[in-house]
């Protein structure tokens, strides 16, 4: 049930954070092979854009519907 609303939440967000998350991850992860420290800022940033999107996903976007 959960992930059903999380999924819901996910296609009705026009998926800006997803582009986000990815970005992030993908630069992050592209920085840490060069050697650089800001990867492991940007791996971060995309793991807290992910856990951030769960979090009110699930606050906000799962309220059973009643009508």
């Amino acid at each position: 049930m959960k992930l059903n609303c999380l999924i819901r939440a996910f296609r009705e967000s026009g998926r800006p954070i997803v582009f986000l998350t990815l970005l992030c991850l993908g630069l992050g992860i592209l920085f840490s092979l060069l050697g650089s420290e800001v990867g492991i800022a940007m791996i971060s940033a995309g793991l807290g854009a992910l856990l951030l999107f769960i979090l009110l996903g699930s606050s906000m976007g799962c309220r059973p519907n009643t009508g």
